[in-house]
C-alpha cells in the first residue's frame, strides 16, 4: 500500500478523533509520535533553540550507533571499562580492584589457543638467580577504547572522542630447573590457599594455573639454559598443556621437573633489595628508604603474617623474596588496616609490599592443607624411589622426597634442615627478614641505622632468632609473646611495628613527608577477614585531550 503525504494523514487523523472517519480505515494515518514531533518543531522559535535541538537530535543519534558497536562486541565495553577505572591493570590487581573482570577480559591468563591472540609474541626467558627454576614473563593484550577530550587550536572544547587503546596485564610462567627442584604442583596448591587470602591482604600475589611440558625437548627449549632465547605462538600452545580439574599429586611426582606454573606479575614492582643499594657513608635514597619507607614495607609484611600465624608460614621469606609496588612518581597510597579491637592504623606509603614463592609454604584450612597433601604423596606408587641419596642421607624416597616434595617431611633431627617443615607450623620461622635487616652492620648499609630511624631498629635488635645472635639459618617456634621485651613471633613483630606507627611523632613525621605528595587512591584493609579489601582510586585527572587543528 502506497504511503499517503503527512498532511493528508494529518487531516485523517483529525476527522478520526472528530468521529467523521471510521479510524479502521486510516491504517497509514499519522501517527500520535509524529503529531508529537510536529509540536516540539512549533515550540522552535529561534535559531538557538533550533540549535539546541539539533544537537540533542545529533548526541542521540551519536549514541545509538556507539551502542549497537558495542553491543556487536562486549569485550569493546570491559575494555573502555578497564581503561576508565582501572587503566594501570598493576595497582588494580595489587589491591584486589575489579580482578574478576580483569581475570574475565583475558579468559583467566590462560596459556591455551582461545588466549594465543591476546599474548604478545614473540616472549622470552629471563635471567634469574634462583636455584629451584627460572621464569618466562609473558604480557597479554586485548583491544580496548577510552574517552578522549577534542579541543581546536583555542583550547575550546568541542567533542567528547573514543579511541582505541590496548588493555595490558602481565604474568610470569615459572617452571622447574631440575626433578628436585621444590615441586611447583605443590606451590599451586598452596597458592589456591593465597588466592583465598589475596581478596583481603594486598601482600599476595595470585596464581592463575598450572602447566605440564609435553616431553623433555618442550623444557630444553625454555629451561635456563635457553635465556634470551624468543619464543612465538606455536611454541607457547604446542609445548604446554594445561592442567585442569582436581590435581593429580601421582602426575606432580612422575614429571616434578616438567610442571609450570602461571603466577600474577606487576610490571612495575621490584625487589626489596633494589632499593637499598648504597655508597659507603655517604647520603643517599637508600637512608631515606631506611628512616620514611622501612617501618610501613614491614608491617604490610607482617601484619597478615600475625593475623594467619595459625594457618600460614611462608618458611623462606627473605629479602630476595619481597618486591615493593611503588606508587607513581610525586604519589602515594593513603592504607587503612582496620583492626579486629575496632581500632585503626592508618599511614601513607609510597610503596605496596608483595611476598613472593610460596614453594615452601604451610598452609591450612578447614578441609584441606600441607599435612593432607603430605598424607596422599605417601600412599601414591609414583611417589616413591629407593636408594638415592637425599641431604647427605640414604633414603628410600617416600611421600615424593626426590620428586621436590622434601620439605613436607619432619626434620631427621630439630635444626637439621633450618626448622622447615612445610606440613607444621612455625610462627617464629618467618622472622628470618627481619633478622638480616639486624645483621646488617652500619658499614654494610653506609650509615647508621639507628640514627635514620632509632624506633624501628630498636625493636629489630628485639628479635629472638636462629642458634646465635648472627643465625639466619632459622628457629624453633616459640608461641608465648616476649613483648615488651622481645620479639618471639610473627605475632609480636605486628603488634610492635604497629605501635611505632601509632607514635605521635612517627604519625607527624608521616603526614609531613608527604604533604607535598599527591594521593593515588586508598587501600581498607578488613583484619577480621569480614570483607574482602578495598581500592578506592583518587580520580584527579580529565580525559587526555587532543588538539585538532581545522576546527
Amino acid at each position: 500500500m502506497i504511503k499517503k503525504h503527512k498532511t493528508v494523514r494529518k487531516q485523517e487523523l483529525r476527522r478520526c478523533k472528530g468521529g467523521t472517519l471510521n479510524c479502521s480505515e486510516t491504517s497509514n494515518a499519522i501517527t500520535e509520535e509524529e503529531e508529537g514531533e510536529d509540536e516540539i518543531w512549533k515550540s522552535i522559535d529561534s535559531p538557538t533553540a533550533y540549535k539546541r535541538e539539533t544537537e540533542r537530535i545529533r548526541n542521540a543519534y551519536l549514541l545509538r550507533k556507539t551502542a549497537k558497536l558495542f553491543l556487536k562486541n562486549r569485550q569493546l565495553i570491559t575494555g573502555y571499562f578497564l581503561n576508565s577505572i582501572c587503566e594501570d591493570s598493576g595497582a588494580c590487581l595489587a589491591f584486589g580492584k575489579e580482578v574478576r573482570k580483569i581475570n574475565k577480559f583475558f579468559n583467566g591468563f590462560t596459556l591455551t589457543e582461545i588466549n594465543s591472540p591476546y599474548i604478545t609474541f614473540p616472549i622470552k626467558v629471563k635471567e634469574t638467580t634462583s636455584s629451584n627454576g627460572f621464569i618466562t614473563e609473558i604480557e597479554f593484550k586485548k583491544e580496548g577504547y577510552k574517552r578522549v577530550d577534542v579541543h581546536n587550536r583555542n583550547g575550546e572544547h568541542l567533542r567528547y572522542k573514543m579511541v582505541k587503546q590496548d588493555y595490558v596485564s602481565h604474568a610470569i610462567l615459572k617452571s622447574s630447573r631440575t626433578s628436585k627442584s621444590d615441586n611447583l604442583m605443590y606451590e599451586v596448591l598452596a597458592g589456591s590457599f593465597i588466592n583465598t587470602k589475596n581478596l583481603y591482604f594486598p601482600c599476595f600475589l595470585e596464581t592463575y594455573g598450572i602447566y605440564k611440558y609435553r616431553n623433555e625437548v618442550a623444557w630444553n627449549e625454555f629451561n635456563i639454559a635457553a635465556v634470551n632465547r624468543m619464543h612465538s605462538k606455536t611454541t607457547i600452545t604446542d609445548r604446554l598443556e594445561e592442567l585442569t580439574g582436581e590435581l593429580d599429586l601421582g602426575v606432580g611426582c612422575q614429571h616434578s621437573k616438567h610442571i609450570a606454573i602461571l603466577i600474577q606479575h606487576i610490571k612495575t614492582e621490584k625487589k626489596l633489595t633494589e632499593y637499598l643499594k648504597h655508597t659507603p657513608y655517604q647520603q643517599s635514597s637508600s637512608e631515606l628508604f631506611y628512616k620514611y619507607d622501612l617501618l610501613y614495607i614491614l608491617f604490610q609484611i607482617y601484619l597478615p603474617l600475625g593475623i594467619l600465624k595459625n594457618e600460614f608460614t611462608h618458611y623462606d621469606l627473605h629479602q630476595e623474596n619481597v618486591v615493593l609496588y611503588p606508587a607513581k612518581e610525586n604519589k602515594y597510597f593513603e592504607c587503612y588496616y582496620h583492626m579486629p579491637d575496632s581500632t585503626t592504623i592508618r599511614f601513607k606509603t609510597r610503596f605496596i609490599s608483595k611476598i613472593l614463592d610460596y614453594g615452601r609454604c604451610y598452609f591450612k584450612t578447614q578441609s584441606f592443607g600441607s599435612r593432607e597433601v603430605r598424607s596422599q604423596l605417601c600412599r601414591l606408587s609414583q611417589c616413591k624411589k629407593t636408594e638415592t641419596t637425599y641431604l647427605g642421607n640414604v633414603v628410600t624416597g617416600d611421600c615424593g622426597i626426590l620428586q621436590g616434595f622434601g620439605t613436607l617431611e619432619p626434620e631427621t633431627s630439630p635444626g637439621s634442615f633450618a626448622y622447615i617443615c612445610s606440613s607444621k607450623r612455625n610462627m617464629s620461622h618467618d622472622l628470618r627478614l627481619l633478622q638480616w635487616f639486624k645483621n646488617l652492620n652500619d658499614f654494610t648499609v653506609g650509615f647508621s641505622k639507628q640514627n635514620a630511624n632509632p624506633e624501628l631498629f630498636g625493636a629489630i635488635d628485639m628479635i629472638h632468632y636462629g642458634a646465635s645472635f648472627r643465625s639466619n639459618f632459622g628457629i624453633s617456634e616459640t608461641i608465648s609473646s616476649g613483648l615488651p621485651h622481645a620479639i618471639n613471633n610473627v605475632n609480636d613483630a605486628y603488634i610492635k611495628l604497629a605501635e611505632i606507627i601509632n607514635l605521635p611523632a612517627k604519625m607527624e613525621e608521616n603526614n609531613r613527608i608527604f604533604s607535598t605528595f599527591t594521593k593515588m587512591g586508598e587501600i581498607h584493609v578488613y583484619c577480621d577477614q569480614s570483607k574482602p579489601m578495598k581500592y578506592i582510586p583518587t580520580f584527579n585527572r580529565s580525559p587526555d585531550k587532543i588538539i585538532v587543528e581545522n576546527e
